[in-house]
């Protein structure tokens, strides 16, 4: 039962950073893969860190462990990764600033929430 939470709280947590990644860039309707200003880009990585952060907690609360954060933070990576070198396979000049942050803020972000969950959990049981 506990690996079943721990997959349950990693594609959870997953699905919702993922969710709402597509509805920022639905909402500011620009797409990850245009260029961006400085300005966008750094409202793009604060908005992926807080929302990482929530995400991380949800799949630790489901998981009822900081595992089910480390869930979500190893396929933020494998999608990151794998849209970086798509990208560079295709050679279509793609922008790659939205993954690069993905890998540099949101998935320590999702391990930050997670473990802010089991800190809150550890506090209300002792």
């Amino acid at each position: 039962m506990r690996i079943f939470r721990i997959v349950l709280g990693s594609i959870v947590g997953y699905v919702l950073s993922a969710a709402t990644s597509i509805a920022w860039f639905v909402m500011t309707r620009h797409l990850p893969t245009d260029p961006a200003t400085v300005q966008y880009i750094a409202a793009t990585a604060l908005a992926g860190i807080v929302l990482s952060l929530v995400c991380g907690y949800i799949a630790a609360y489901i998981a009822r462990t900081w595992v089910g954060a480390a869930g979500v933070t190893a396929l933020l990576l494998i999608v990151s990764i794998w849209t970086i070198v798509e990208a560079h396979q295709a050679a279509q000049g793609a922008s790659l600033w939205s993954p690069y942050i993905s890998i540099a803020f949101m998935a320590p972000a999702a391990i930050l929430g997670g473990l802010a969950r089991v800190e809150r959990r550890s506090r209300m049981l002792h």
